[in-house]
């Protein structure tokens, strides 16, 4: 039996609470986790590899704390999931809850929750806590599909695929990526000011030390009779 994919959106900064996941979910008979690392790169919304991963996943769990609300990178994972209509589970900081906007938000249904703590290893307590909740029902679920015939299990995929070739032009026009393309805007325009004074410094440096060079080729020169 094909273990189904979770994959995990998160800040590095909870890095941790990933690794409890992985730990609660390795010795689960139905699921494995996708955890990505250090793969964001400027001037891109989303590395092909993550694109990749979230289009191989059966759902998303997106880690929603004090770390990562302001992350632009886990709103585009959230979005571009939404836009492939993968099932999402996101286990949230509760004093956050009120400053969540977009995807997922105050009003919406949010049963994973945990408290936050100046004691990262009560904090972390927590989670585990709040997360054995959410592998206990996936699970569940995972064992009430287990009955689906294998040919309409099929046909599902088939439909999904076919619906993902549209998936990209969905996540453009989404109301997320709307409101994050100014901000990712300007701060490529900021990006490339910088380059071009560093660039500009360096031309600057590369004719003063031409000069130089020059002045002191001459200067040698006159040496010789």
């Amino acid at each position: 039996m094909s273990k189904k994919k979770a994959f995990i959106s998160y800040n590095e900064k909870d890095s941790s609470k990933v690794d409890i996941i992985e730990k609660e979910m390795s010795s689960s008979e139905y699921y494995e986790i996708i955890r990505i690392g250090s793969y964001k790169n400027a001037l891109q919304l989303l590395s092909d590899k993550v694109l990749q991963e979230l289009q191989s996943a059966d759902l998303v769990i997106p880690i929603l704390t004090r770390n990562s609300i302001g992350t632009q990178w886990i709103n585009q994972e959230i979005g571009f999931a939404k836009a492939l209509d993968k099932k999402t589970y996101p286990i949230v900081e509760i004093e956050i809850i009120n400053e969540l906007k977009g995807f997922i938000h105050a009003q919406a249904d949010l049963p994973y929750k945990f408290k936050r703590s100046n004691s990262i290893g009560h904090e972390n307590k927590n989670f585990a806590k709040c997360f054995r909740e959410l592998r206990n029902d996936i699970e569940a679920e995972f064992k009430k599909f287990e009955k689906i015939d294998p040919l309409d299990d099929l046909m599902n995929r088939i439909t999904e695929k076919n619906n993902a070739r549209s998936v990209s032009e969905k996540f453009i026009h989404s109301p997320q990526v709307v409101e994050e393309a100014p901000r990712s805007v300007l701060s490529i325009i900021e990006l490339l000011k910088e380059n071009v004074l560093e660039l500009r410094r360096m031309r600057k440096k590369s004719i003063i030390f031409s000069r130089r060079y020059t002045i002191y080729y001459k200067q040698k020169m006159n040496h010789f009779p």
